[in-house]
């Protein structure tokens, strides 16, 4: 597909359907089955969710190339939310009101689910629902599991969501928990790390736990943490951490950030600046691009934990950035291309299992789901709606990330 093809899906997603289902298009067929992809494609989040939802256009697209689910086309209608949780939960509500939506696909963060809690969305439609980090998902999901619709996110990886949520909430990545393991792991067996310390931003329930996973985690493994120290969010000054930091004698190992992508280079571009040349540590924060153009040179030899990364070998993950270059005429730039691809892969799959496209049996065939070939490997859906399957870890030379190696399979 040409890149000019790809930006008319993007402008006229509500015709994917009539666009890529096979056939005489003129002729009537099958009706398609609608789904809702709500994505923040304005404001602080379109850098991760534009390429999130081109992912998860392009997985619908090759889905109805092959003949759709059970002979129908899938029609993905695409909501902006502008990165804001009121306006986001407004306009699913439109369009649940005035479309027979089956499931909602989309979001990488998530204060947007718990929304329709607070009465800014009504059930009045079911659906399988899809977002995705945790914020975002606490804003919006109750929308469907309120409702006895399944919720599938992209990212939302704060380990109690689908408690918090409730039943009917399945997340594709895998929980800050089991990144925070795999990044603690590789330390201590790759890069020969015993000693640590935590650099944690304050006032964010997010880097908290992180924090907080971390120092429970070391100590498990028997290493030795060292300090925990705090920054303010924001405009990031990292001076008095870093002189504390310092002073240790000795000094640590390695040195975890407990921050947010935005922060990434300003981060670690300080923390070099000040002399601080030990590896740095992080889980979730997917290949920031915060981090090159603050960092540059100094931006080497941050090793973090994610789903996958986009240069791992991989004969599937190769012939999906293949496929999204011809269709929007770049390599996918983040990962949560990947995701978004796979999460609609995963709603297609449990629509072919359900004995009916509706909440109650395609909930019931996410749960029987087994296994499933992500980009990543082979994941599968635990019963408390999180997968399990492998992670990378990678590297940061001159602030670009740089895949270095899988880690065992975690979930949960």
């Amino acid at each position: 597909m040409s890149p000019a093809r790809g930006l008319a899906l993007l402008a006229a997603c509500s015709i994917l359907a009539a666009a890529c289902s096979p056939g005489d298009s003129a002729s009537p067929g099958p009706p398609p089955i609608e789904v809702l992809a709500a994505f923040n494609l304005t404001g602080g989040m379109d850098w991760v969710d534009g390429p999130a939802r081109n992912g998860f256009l392009l997985a619908a697209e090759e889905v109805n190339a092959a003949g759709g689910v059970g002979g129908r086309p899938i029609e993905v209608i695409v909501v902006d939310g502008g990165t804001n949780e009121h306006i986001l939960a407004r306009r699913v509500a439109e369009v649940l009101e005035d479309h027979d939506i089956v499931a909602i696909g989309g979001l990488t963060d998530g204060i947007y689910a718990l929304a329709p809690r607070r009465g800014a969305v009504h059930p009045a439609a079911g659906g399988l629902v899809s977002f995705g980090p945790s914020s975002i998902a606490l804003a919006v999901g109750p929308v469907g599991t309120d409702a006895g619709v399944p919720v599938v996110a992209i990212g939302s990886s704060l380990p109690d969501l689908p408690a918090r949520i409730g039943d009917g909430f399945f997340g594709l990545a895998a929980g800050s928990h089991h990144k925070v393991t795999a990044i603690a792991g590789y330390a201590m067996s790759d890069l020969d790390a015993r000693r640590a310390v935590v650099l944690a931003q304050e006032d964010h329930d997010f880097t908290a736990e992180l924090a907080s996973l971390f120092g429970e985690e070391w100590r498990r493994r028997g290493g030795d943490l060292l300090l925990e120290a705090r920054y303010s969010p924001g405009l990031v000054d990292l001076a008095a951490a870093i002189e504390a930091v310092l002073a240790l004698d000795p000094r640590p190992d390695v040195v975890f950030v407990a921050g947010l992508p935005n922060d990434a280079g300003i981060i670690l571009d300080e923390v070099r600046r000040a002399g601080l040349d030990q590896p740095l540590l992080a889980a979730d924060w997917y290949a920031s691009p915060f981090i090159a153009p603050y960092a540059g040179e100094r931006g080497d030899d941050l090793y973090f934990a994610v789903d996958l990364a986009l240069d791992q070998p991989g004969d599937e993950l190769a012939r999906f950035s293949g496929a999204y270059e011809a269709t929007y005429g770049e390599p996918p730039p983040y990962v949560f291309a990947a995701l978004g691809y796979d999460a609609m892969r995963l709603i297609a799959s449990a629509l072919a299992d359900a004995t009916e496209p509706e909440p109650d049996a395609v909930a019931a065939a996410l749960v029987a789901q087994g296994s499933f070939p992500s980009l990543r490997g082979t994941i599968s859906l635990d019963q408390r709606g999180r997968p399990t399957g492998p992670l990378a870890i990678l590297r940061t030379i001159d602030g670009h990330a740089r895949f270095v190696t899988t880690v065992a399979a975690a979930g949960g």
